[in-house]
């Protein structure tokens, strides 16, 4: 079969081939969405425990769902490591946690509160680099939450998960300055207000760009702003 190559045919094919040449060229451009999940890097934080003070599992389960929930509402997926100990339940873990430490992970160590610290409301304490602006180890003092659960009648998984948050809130934030309200307030000795066992809205924004900033690099001044756009 012959081409058509007259005027009219010239004029009626034209348009339909700019056309096609059109949409051939934006199906090989990627799309909006696309592009922002090239850009964007799934953050998600990874926790490490060492449960050294023989927390039982079932009270370990409770913390870790905590820790999980809370993150989430901050808007940070996160992954639980139970690393593995030289006695109680957690010397059964197949995690040997042998692997170097990434930037996207925290330690959270779970021990018994020295007879140094005489301040009973002291439930842990974490280590924060303050020219770097962030830390990776923290410690939590499960007999001091366990008797501040009692006073409170909280559930003890629920308060040592709310504790170790806190915990991982000041490596995150980088500061060991706390809030007047919220889950980093500096006394626990009462319940409080429900709202008072979360992250704030901003406090959220920080955790996320401070995430970021350790994932990818890049500086937390940067990943602040990307992440409040």
């Amino acid at each position: 079969m012959a081409l058509s190559t007259s005027p009219r045919g010239h004029a009626c094919d034209r348009p339909l081939m700019l056309r096609a040449l059109v949409f051939a060229c934006m199906a090989l451009l990627p799309s909006a969405s696309s592009v922002d999940a090239q850009t964007v890097v799934a953050q998600k934080l990874v926790v490490r425990s060492y449960n050294t003070i023989g927390v039982p599992l079932p009270m370990l389960d409770r913390a870790e769902s905590t820790i999980a929930q809370l993150l989430r509402e901050a808007g940070i997926d996160s992954k639980w490591r139970n690393c593995r100990t030289t006695k109680g339940p957690s010397s059964q873990s197949t995690d040997l946690c042998l692997d170097v430490t990434k930037a996207s992970e925290v330690i959270v160590r779970l021990v018994r509160a020295p007879r140094a610290i005489t301040d009973v409301e002291v439930l842990g304490y974490s280590h924060v680099d303050a020219y770097r602006g962030e830390g990776t180890l923290a410690t939590v003092f499960v007999d001091r939450v366990r008797a501040l659960a009692t006073a409170l009648r909280i559930d003890e998984g629920t308060l040592l998960g709310r504790a170790m948050t806190h915990e991982i809130g000041h490596l995150l934030l980088g500061t060991l300055d706390h809030a007047q309200q919220g889950l980093m307030r500096g006394h626990w000795s009462t319940d409080g207000r429900a709202t008072d066992w979360f992250f704030s809205i901003t406090q959220a924004q920080r955790i996320q760009a401070a995430l970021a900033s350790r994932i990818n690099g890049i500086p937390p001044a940067l990943a602040l702003a990307r992440s409040t756009r």
